[in-house]
């Protein structure tokens, strides 16, 4: 069977170092983009009048995403003053393939389609320990995340048109933490985990953050977030299904000031 294919953010744009380590008495900002190598293991699933409940494969390369994207583009950065930082991202990407999934009842079914999908993430990380080199934070904050999807589904020799997907607002609790390695290299790490009424994602990212000029500065990272999205149950005229783990190695390049 031919994969689902199904991406979310993460496609590019985590800028900035993901915990304060020299606390200054002045704002500092850095503003970034990058690339990430997205990678994507699980199930997607809705609804449609004429097929019933489609659940189908969402796992696919990043050679299988790259392949497929239609546009891609992100942004990331961060305000600090003193012991608190403020964390943004905002991304969007769009795929357009041909798929192959299946009903409930297990009748193939066969769907040219476009995906887009925006996720917004606004967060702040206050600094609550320095010892030993380290530093720690806690982090909270807020994601948003929307897909939508048009599809021509064709199954039995029926053929419908569907527009679809949802959107959802996770609360975020997590931790931070850095150290320095040298002058110029830092790494850094954050775990956070996000709640909705429907939804538990699970998020971790950690990487090297690298001071090569005054004003510039690259970050290196592996990122893995899981989705444990289920809105409706199948069958529900507006289910939608996001059982998915996002995954892969980025890099960025900020401009801080």
């Amino acid at each position: 069977m031919k994969k689902f294919y199904s991406a979310s953010l993460l496609v590019m744009g985590l800028a900035a170092a993901t915990s304060t380590y020299a606390a200054d008495d002045e704002w500092k900002f850095a503003i970034g983009t990058g690339m990430f190598m997205l990678n994507t293991d699980g199930d997607v699933g809705f609804n449609t009048n004429a097929f019933g409940p489609v659940k189908a494969d969402a796992t696919m390369s990043f050679d299988e995403i790259s392949e497929n994207m239609d546009s891609a583009a992100g942004l990331g950065g961060s305000a600090t003053y003193g012991d608190m930082t403020i964390l943004f991202k905002y991304g969007q990407m769009g795929l357009e393939d041909s798929i192959t999934g299946t009903t409930a009842a297990g009748v193939p079914v066969t769907a040219n389609l476009s995906f887009d999908t925006v996720v917004a993430e606004l967060a702040a990380v206050p600094v609550i320990a320095r010892t030993n080199g380290h530093v720690f934070g806690l982090l909270g904050g807020l994601r948003h995340t929307m897909h939508d999807w048009t599809l021509n589904l064709t199954s039995g020799g029926t053929s419908i048109n569907r527009d679809t997907g949802d959107e959802w607002t996770d609360v975020l609790l997590g931790a931070t933490h850095a150290m320095p390695i040298n002058d110029a290299w830092v790494w850094s790490s954050r775990v956070d985990v996000g709640y909705s009424d429907v939804d538990t994602a699970y998020h971790i990212n950690s990487g090297v953050n690298w001071q090569f000029a005054d004003s510039w500065s690259a970050r290196f990272y592996g990122d893995y977030l899981k989705y444990d999205y289920e809105d409706g149950n199948e069958g529900d005229a507006g289910w939608y299904l996001y059982d998915t783990a996002e995954y892969g190695a980025g890099a960025t390049i900020n401009f801080n000031f």
